[in-house]
């Protein structure tokens, strides 16, 4: 859930006496709640009353059925990757800036083409640290 085991309130549309479980995505909005478990479980609409206006998404997505072998089919020239590096590249970034966040306690406002927090000249050392001397770049 969070850096240093902090975990978010339950939602008061979260079933009664159940405690969130260790992982998973929390989605929290102006009409309702939804909860997605770890590891591809099925998300859950928590707000009965929304529950009945969902309607299934049909899959756009093609799904891998073994990651290795679509890696290795990827650099065989197959097709790209379901997670290749374009994607993950991207996801790598937002995943630093929730760490850059947490580690400063601030809200971070990202200018991509200078790779620098606007606002926030104390994150700099965090996002670009000084190397030793003999181990430059």
């Amino acid at each position: 859930w969070y850096d240093g085991g902090l975990n978010p309130e339950c939602p008061s549309e979260w079933p009664t006496g159940k405690t969130l479980p260790d992982r998973g995505v929390l989605f929290l909005g102006t009409e309702g709640a939804m909860f997605c478990p770890g590891a591809g479980g099925e998300p859950q609409i928590l707000n009965d009353s929304r529950r009945q206006k969902f309607e299934e998404t049909p899959q756009s997505i093609a799904r891998v059925a073994n990651h290795a072998k679509d890696w290795i089919d990827a650099c065989r020239g197959q097709r790209a990757a379901g997670s290749n590096f374009a994607y993950g590249s991207r996801l790598t970034k937002l995943a630093l800036l929730g760490a850059l966040s947490l580690r400063t306690g601030k809200a971070i406002s990202w200018d991509a083409a200078s790779s620098t927090a606007r606002d926030l000249p104390s994150a700099a050392a965090i996002v670009k640290e000084d190397y030793r001397s003999g181990w430059e770049i």
